[in-house]
């Protein structure tokens, strides 16, 4: 009702803003045919009528707020609503999988944080422009209103005007419609500014609310069981979840990606023609690369210019499979069957993954940009490529069959399907991990002769985490909390990620760290040469000569630079500044699962004594006096008919008796 009454008084508003727009636009033609000296006085008035007519006028924007308002407090009641149920639904039953799956499902539902954010700021700019614009009307009513203005636009009229009298007549009723003008549009500002204020109260408590049950999420959510604990009768279940998966996809509406082809093609046309390029310039590419690293081996060719040459080369030759999934993804995504999307997001995600497998082998190579730009260890090249070999395609292809069902959401197909997918992944990787990282290892072996250093130093460490954190999701996976091993996967394959765009990055600082110091050895070595000539044809002119058991005293130079030191120091800087940023990083990555350990605060590894005042307790519950205890009961039997053994006593002496005061015998 409420509702109803606020639109019709909107329409009512904007349609009398109309009315007065047109009567005051057919006003300002008649002053202007008339009496050309009071156009822009017309002018204004009909400018104030217009900033409320329209899309963009006062009535419209101000119902604009109001339908955002009742939006945004529709979305809090039905948050408010899920909220409640959920702390319900865990106080009464637990954190069990079907909780699981509704805090999963109300996780999705939520609004991003960024555009609960976004949404805020931008009503906030709102308020703050109509309260700007309600200041500078104000200031134009008072002056509107104000006699003297009228006096003063009085004496601008000319004063032997045949009309002066009528003009005078129709200067004060311009004056007079530009004040009712601006009353109109400070009454639609004031509301327009109320529901603004409104809204951004609406939608700052909907943002905070919004964080809370999140954080009430990622709290629990990680820690339920997505699955059921025992994976043998979901595994022996797999063959016919497969065969209902491939009646599935022989259903499913793939005449649809046609029509979508059709409409996008375009888009296909080029990514048709990139791919053709990719794959007819390949030998091409391949003798590039291999010219730039002969290049970089000689002194007189090398350039700085060619590792980025190179490097984008290696991300060319790597890219013609990634980018024909990516296509694939990218059509199949456009589809609105459920199955079919998911496949598409699948392929989009795996695309990335994919890229990154194929440039680290690419980088790989011999004379690639790791061995003869890099001039990273020929050992453990060979090694990093003979493990790459073999996972790579194992990652690529389960990983999609793990994205597509765990996107698609069907938890028997994720259970039966995707959890064995998963939990090979994991082994794989945990498996090449510790084939590359282990002590006694080829690839760590050709590291090692490399040089110490802080990530030498902390090897065991970091190999660990490296080698059973993959084990320790695949065991979770295993015992039900798939949904928790598929969070924490994403970080990992993320953390990988970052690690190898910070180890190219920190390749990249390096060479040009070497590039650097080899100029200025040249440079070194040229002027010391010219001076050892200079002194030489100094001595040849002075007759001077050393004799033959003589050394000649090279002269101290204090501008001389000390390159190894220097060398040394930019280096100790440089990885200070990656091993910074890996940090920053990884917190960055893995900020979103850290409110998950808030949830270990909930589990009591001890008990613990609290003593509490009896102020304190006085709503707590107390068992009546005469409840009985069985068990303390016992106790205290067993201890009355006990006999324990008495202490002898020393004898006590006897004493005097003592006399008391006189006052204290009468009290």
């Amino acid at each position: 009702m409420v509702a109803a009454w606020e639109a019709r008084l909107a329409a009512l508003r904007q349609a009398e803003g109309a009315a007065a727009e047109a009567a005051a636009r057919a006003e300002r033609e008649r002053i202007a045919r008339s009496y050309p000296l009071l156009e822009s006085l017309a002018d204004r008035v009909h400018a104030l009528a217009q900033a409320r007519t329209g899309a963009d006028g006062l009535p419209a924007r101000a119902e604009a707020a109001r339908q955002e308002l009742d939006a945004s407090r529709a979305t809090m009641r039905e948050l408010t609503r899920r909220y409640l149920s959920a702390q319900d639904r865990v106080r009464a039953g637990g954190l069990t999988e079907a909780m699981g799956l509704i805090l999963r499902r109300d996780y999705e539902w939520l609004p991003s944080e960024r555009d609960l954010r976004r949404d805020t700021l931008e009503a906030q700019a709102q308020s703050s422009a109509a309260q700007l614009e309600a200041i500078e009307y104000s200031e134009e009513r008072e002056d509107a209103g104000d006699p003297t203005t009228l006096q003063a636009l009085e004496q601008k009229l000319p004063s032997d005007a045949a009309q002066r009298d009528e003009l005078v007549e129709v200067l004060g009723e311009q004056v007079h419609a530009q004040a009712a003008a601006l009353d109109d549009v400070l009454h639609d500002l004031q509301g327009l500014t109320a529901a603004l204020d409104e809204l951004v109260d609406a939608r700052v408590r909907l943002e905070r609310l919004a964080g809370e049950y999140r954080s009430y999420i990622e709290q629990r959510i990680l820690w339920v069981r997505s699955t059921e604990p025992d994976p043998l009768p979901s595994l022996l279940a797999a063959p016919t979840r497969a065969l209902e998966l491939a009646e599935h996809l022989a259903g499913a509406p793939w005449g649809e990606l046609a029509s979508a082809a059709r409409e996008h093609r375009a888009e296909l046309g080029l990514s048709g023609l990139l791919l053709v390029a990719l794959v007819v310039g390949r030998r091409h590419l391949k003798r590039k690369l291999a010219e730039l690293g002969g290049l970089v081996r000689s002194y007189k060719t090398d350039r700085y210019l060619h590792t980025v040459r190179a490097l984008v080369i290696t991300l060319l030759l790597a890219a013609p499979g990634p980018l024909l999934a990516f296509t694939a993804g990218w059509l199949a995504g456009a589809s609105e069957d459920k199955l079919v999307g998911s496949i598409g997001l699948g392929l989009r995600e795996t695309a990335r993954v994919w890229l990154a497998l194929n440039f680290v082998r690419r980088l790989l190579v011999d004379k690639g940009v790791g061995s003869a730009h890099f001039r990273w260890p020929v050992n453990s090249l060979s090694a990093a490529r003979r493990e790459l070999r073999w996972l790579a395609p194992i990652v690529v292809a389960l990983l999609f069959v793990v994205l597509a069902l765990d996107r698609y959401g069907k938890a028997t197909w994720s259970d039966s399907l995707g959890r064995p997918a998963f939990v090979l992944v994991m082994s794989a990787v945990s498996l090449a991990s510790w084939r590359l990282l282990h002590s006694e290892a080829a690839f760590w072996s050709g590291l090692m002769r490399s040089g110490e250093g802080f990530v030498s130093r902390t090897h065991r460490l970091w190999s660990a985490v490296a080698i059973l954190l993959p084990a320790a999701l695949a065991v979770a996976a295993l015992a039900g909390y798939l949904y928790t091993a598929l969070q924490f996967g994403e970080r990992l394959r993320d953390s990988i990620g970052l690690t190898l765009l910070l180890l190219l990055a920190y390749g990249l600082l390096v060479r040009w760290l070497y590039l650097e110091r080899r100029k200025l050895a040249v440079a070194q070595a040229l002027e010391a040469r010219e001076r050892r000539a200079a002194e030489a044809e100094a001595q040849a002119q002075a007759g001077t000569a050393t004799t033959s058991g003589e050394q000649p005293v090279t002269p101290f130079d204090a501008d001389r630079i000390d390159i190894p030191a220097l060398d040394a120091r930019t280096r100790e800087l440089f990885r200070s500044g990656i091993t910074v940023a890996m940090v920053l990083g990884l917190w960055f990555l893995w900020a979103s699962v850290l409110p998950a350990l808030q949830g270990l605060d909930r589990v009591q590894l001890w008990p613990e004594l609290t003593l509490l005042d009896a102020r304190d307790v006085q709503g707590t519950a107390v068992a009546p006096a005469g409840a009985r205890r069985p068990a303390r009961r016992a106790r205290r039997r067993r201890a009355r008919r006990t006999p324990r053994p008495r202490a002898r006593r020393p004898a006590r002496r006897a004493r005097a008796p003592t006399r008391r005061p006189r006052a204290a015998r009468r009290r």
